[in-house]
C-alpha cells in the first residue's frame, strides 16, 4: 500500500492544495518529483507537512516563481530556488533568524517576501534578508514583534526597490522619518 500520491502532471504549473490537512510529507515528495514544471505553488495551511516534506519543495521544483507555505510547520529546510520571486512564510511559527538565512542564502531573487506574524524573527534575521534580497519590492512584517529599527533601517538601506512595507502591529517601531521620493 502506497502512503503517496500517484501523481504525474509534469505540464502542471499552477498547484493549490491550501489546507489539505491530511497533506503527508511523503505526497509532498511525490508532488516535487512528478510535477517539476511547477512555478506556481500553494500549501499554505497543510498543517500535517513537516519540514522535511516543505524541504522536498524547492529541492525537486526548480523553476518555482510563487511559493505560499504559510500556516505549516517550515523552520529552516529550503534549497536554492533562483527563480523563485514570491514566498510567503507567513504564520510560520518556528521560522527564525536561522531560517531566514537560509532563505537569504538560497532565495536571494525574491521580490516579494511575507513573514508576517513570524514572532521568533529579529532585527538579526531581517538585517540578513535585506543585505542579500536586494531586489525585494515587497515585504510583510505586521505583527513580527522582535523585530524594531534597526531591522527596518537596514531594508530602507538595502533594498533600493521597495514599493510596499508592511509594519502594522510592530510596537517596538518608534517614529522614524522614511525618506520621501
Amino acid at each position: 500500500m502506497s502512503t503517496g500520491l500517484n501523481v504525474r502532471c509534469e505540464n502542471l504549473k499552477y498547484l493549490n492544495v491550501s489546507d489539505c490537512f491530511d497533506l503527508t510529507d511523503i505526497a509532498m515528495r511525490d508532488i516535487s518529483l512528478n510535477c517539476g514544471n511547477l512555478t506556481y505553488l500553494v500549501v499554505g495551511g497543510c498543517s500535517s507537512l513537516t519540514s522535511s516534506g516543505l524541504g522536498y519543495i524547492t529541492k525537486n521544483c526548480k523553476k518555482l516563481e510563487y511559493l505560499d507555505m504559510s500556516q505549516t510547520e517550515f523552520d529552516n529546510n529550503i534549497e536554492r530556488c533562483d527563480t523563485l520571486r514570491s514566498l510567503d512564510l507567513s504564520n510560520c511559527h518556528k521560522l527564525s533568524d536561522e531560517g531566514l538565512r537560509l532563505v537569504a542564502k538560497n532565495c536571494s531573487s525574491l521580490l516579494e517576501l511575507n513573514l508576517s506574524y513570524c514572532d521568533l524573527i529579529t532585527d538579526s534575521g531581517l538585517k540578513i534578508i535585506s543585505w542579500s534580497c536586494p531586489k525585494l519590492q515587497k515585504l510583510n512584517v505586521k505583527w513580527c514583534t522582535n523585530i524594531g529599527k534597526d531591522g527596518i533601517s537596514s531594508v530602507e538601506n538595502n533594498c533600493k526597490n521597495m514599493k510596499e512595507l508592511e509594519v502594522s502591529g510592530m510596537y517596538r517601531l518608534p517614529y522614524w522619518p522614511l525618506p520621501h521620493p
